[in-house]
């Protein structure tokens, strides 16, 4: 899909796949079988473009803060607290799985109702952050001097410190999720092109000083996300009172979807806390071990931002459509993709073993980054592989059942996942150190696969069969 004006958008029933006047079969009817297929695809590969760009970017931070801060108390603290941080931004991203259906249908329906349903969504949004942002401060400063986060006195000082100024970061991200969960109901995705207006300041600011310390880090990171906010602002359809806050609940669409919101946010706020619960157990590990696992963790984080958001973003608003236009059609939709990914998957955790020694070393390997620190972080990078090809599966699975909005199933499989990863965890890392950590999150995205597998296909099980277009 291209990133044209809301009102080039395509009508529901100009998705069905139609032979040419001539009688021939495109190329792209004849590899992806034409109409949702061919959308899946080309919306992934629009995705695929702007994120190579952004994640080049978050590539090239992640070189400059190797060089300038290795695997010192100054990124560990920052490793911490950006990740607790960001662990409600993601719950917050999250509701956008609710959103995207709704949006799809009332931009067809009553365009006035999604204003003001969105005008709403934006007021509870940004009042949510700044009381979220407070207490996720507060409850860090609490950890640090209760020793909850076993993290020794030099880091314990930086995490205090930073503790408050990169509060921020919760309300600017929430919004700017809010705000990008519309341009994706919308089928444009340049937004993943914008995300990387972090990585643009964190890495200009430690470029520009030559000895850079916390205030690079904090600057860097709000100013960043400040940048992100005001893009996607100015990229969302006009008139600008589309944008103006309301702390109301007037539409009358909270009713459908307050339970939706409740049931999404418990399950995203349980597996999101698999992230806090690495940082944890890591911290008893040693000096570094934070930072070792962040460097491999945000390897991950490129390929899975890759993969995944191409996929979750592509796949999401076609199949809204498509369960609203044929139910039932949605699902052999979904399971056709799902093989295909798991598939490119396998291939990737291959590839991705055999080149991660060079990979880490040719990106990080510079300055205070030594070559036991490009050993370690390969090392657990090639074990945190192993989650891709669930991941990836689950995630055509997770965007099958929230467009058809059944999201009490994510509760129970999210829980069971949780718990066994912190388990497998606690177990495994004072035998394999970081390795087993990585491990643990291999079983939690099986278990979450397996799960979702099981009732998504009993529920296809007794889908209708789709209407022959």
């Amino acid at each position: 899909m291209s990133d044209g004006p809301p009102g080039a958008a395509t009508p529901p029933d100009c998705s069905v796949s139609r032979p040419p006047p001539s009688g021939r079969v495109g190329w792209r009817t004849r590899l992806h079988g034409g109409g949702d297929n061919a959308r899946i695809a080309a919306s992934m590969a629009s995705v695929v473009l702007y994120l190579v760009a952004a994640k080049g970017v978050g590539a090239f931070k992640e070189m400059v803060l190797a060089a300038k801060y290795g695997t010192g108390p100054v990124l560990d603290a920052y490793a911490v607290a950006f990740n607790l941080f960001t662990t409600p931004v993601s719950i917050f991203a999250s509701m956008g799985a609710v959103l995207v259906p709704l949006l799809v249908r009332l931009a067809r329906t009553s365009p006035e109702d999604q204003t003001l349903f969105f005008r709403e969504c934006l007021g509870l949004t940004l009042l949510g952050g700044v009381v979220i942002a407070l207490a996720c401060a507060g409850g860090i400063v609490l950890a640090v001097r209760v020793h909850w986060l076993g993290v020794d006195a030099t880091v314990a000082h930086y995490l205090i410190a930073m503790a408050l100024p990169l509060s921020a970061m919760v309300p600017m991200g929430a919004v700017a999720g809010l705000l990008a969960t519309r341009l994706m109901s919308e089928s444009r995705f340049v937004n993943a092109l914008l995300e990387a207006a972090p990585s643009v300041f964190l890495a200009a600011g430690a470029l520009m000083i030559g000895h850079p310390g916390m205030g690079v880090l904090l600057w860097g990171t709000l100013l960043g996300f400040a940048a992100y906010v005001v893009a996607l602002a100015a990229l969302q359809p006009k008139p600008l009172i589309n944008l103006a806050p309301r702390l109301r609940f007037d539409s009358p669409h909270w009713k459908e979807t307050g339970s939706s919101f409740g049931l999404m946010l418990v399950a995203q706020a349980i597996i999101t806390m698999s992230g806090p619960a690495d940082q944890i157990i890591v911290s008893h590990l040693g000096p570094g071990a934070n930072a070792t696992l962040g460097y491999a963790n945000r390897l991950l984080m490129l390929l899975n931002g890759l993969g995944a958001t191409a996929v979750a973003r592509a796949t999401l608003p076609v199949f809204a459509e498509a369960h609203i236009r044929n139910p039932g059609g949605e699902a052999r939709l979904a399971m056709r993709w799902m093989k295909i990914l798991f598939v490119l998957s396998c291939i990737a955790v291959l590839v991705g073993a055999l080149a991660a020694p060079l990979g880490v070393r040719m990106l990080f390997q510079r300055g205070a980054f030594t070559a036991k620190d490009t050993a370690a972080v390969a090392e657990a990078f090639r074990y945190g592989l192993l989650q891709l090809p669930f991941y990836f599966a689950s995630i055509i699975i997770v965007q099958l059942l929230v467009s058809r909005r059944e999201y009490g199933v994510f509760i129970i499989s999210n829980s069971l996942s949780l718990g066994l990863k912190i388990a497998f965890g606690l177990a495994l890392a004072p035998i394999f150190g970081i390795k087993g950590v990585m491990l643990a999150s291999a079983v939690m995205y099986a278990v979450s696969f397996a799960a979702l597998s099981i009732y998504g296909w009993r529920r296809l099980a007794h889908a209708p069969n789709p209407v022959p277009s």
